[in-house]
């Protein structure tokens, strides 16, 4: 199994957003549970910072701004560079509204990355006109050969700030709840930043990479290619590799995948890995995504959700620590 773990507190709650208030403070005491910080406080909200075992910082706001959508209204979730000289979409998240108020969100956060989403749900509309119910948002990890800082290869960069986010703001959108890629996002490296609010899509969006045959490369017909398996039809487990523009820039910490759908949402599984020096970690996991038997299913790949993996996040601070295993 390839998982990098951060070995700093992990936190999975349940977020209530039956008001405005309580919503914050369950927000609030999940990130400084996880070592998150005031930056400042902002009208019905906070500045929140962020730093990663690599040493690399981001900044998030959380505010409730008095703004509504057709569903009810929203907390505002708003990723930006430490320096705040660059700043992502306004990512919207419904409260007061009785169909999520009676489901509640589940929260899964670390020292460096949050993830957040309504109970039960991983696609689809819960009620007509605005999803607004997923987001997530973090600093990903650089690879363990590497300084903290530098990347290595034959274009090697000092990387000095390195962030993302994502959400599903409008019905459809594809993002890290329902599936591999997202439509809309924000992505940072050092002074390059793109926010698909502003600039629309890119050919090669935010995404977890996945681990797929290549058999059907010359394919005329575009069919999507199905991921790896045993031949018993048992799934791999990898890392969660993160980037964008055909290029992995990172991995998420303290997450994995597996090439087949082996959980549901919210259940909580046990797994076993053997860290760096032969160690035995014990694991909690939750699958933040699932398969969609109703929505374009696949005997091979797996719903529409899942057509690549299913990614998990683990939900406290693993047993056993060992800073990881990595597995190609």
């Amino acid at each position: 199994m390839g998982i990098r773990y951060s070995d700093g507190p992990i936190v999975y709650a349940p977020i209530r957003c039956d008001t405005s208030a309580n919503m914050r403070g369950d927000i609030d005491a999940v990130l400084l549970a996880c070592n998150w910080t005031h930056v400042r406080a902002v009208s019905n909200g906070f500045v929140y910072r962020c730093t990663s075992p690599d040493g690399l910082v981001m900044k998030l706001l959380v505010q409730d701004q008095g703004s509504s959508g057709f569903a009810g209204p929203w907390l505002i979730f708003q990723p930006m560079s430490d320096d705040e000289a660059f700043v992502g979409g306004a990512y919207t998240i419904l409260w007061g509204n009785a169909a999520y108020a009676t489901r509640g969100y589940e929260m899964v956060a670390n020292q460096c990355q949050m993830f957040l989403a309504l109970r039960g749900q991983s696609y689809g509309g819960v009620v007509v006109g605005d999803d607004s119910y997923s987001f997530a948002c973090g600093i990903p990890a650089l690879p363990v050969s590497e300084s903290s800082t530098c990347q290595t290869g034959p274009n090697p960069i000092l990387v000095f700030q390195l962030f993302w986010a994502c959400g599903n703001v409008n019905p459809g959108l594809e993002d890290f709840r329902s599936g591999a890629a997202c439509a809309a996002y924000d992505r940072c490296l050092n002074r390059t930043f793109f926010s698909a609010f502003v600039d629309g899509a890119e050919p090669s969006t935010l995404r977890i990479f996945p681990f797929c045959s290549a058999d059907n490369v010359d394919s005329p017909t575009g069919v999507k290619p199905a991921t790896l398996k045993y031949g018993t039809g048992a799934p791999l487990y990898l890392e969660a590799f993160l980037g964008w523009q055909w290029q992995i820039q990172g991995e998420l910490w303290d997450a994995f995948q597996s090439t087949a759908t082996v959980g549901t949402l919210g259940n909580v599984q046990s797994f076993t890995d053997i860290g760096q020096g032969g160690q035995t970690i014990t694991i909690n996991a939750v699958p933040w995504n699932d398969n969609p038997t109703g929505v374009n299913p696949h005997p091979v790949g797996g719903g529409t959700g899942t057509y690549f993996t299913q990614f998990w996040l683990l939900t406290d601070k693993p047993s056993g620590f060992g800073i990881g295993n990595y597995q190609f």
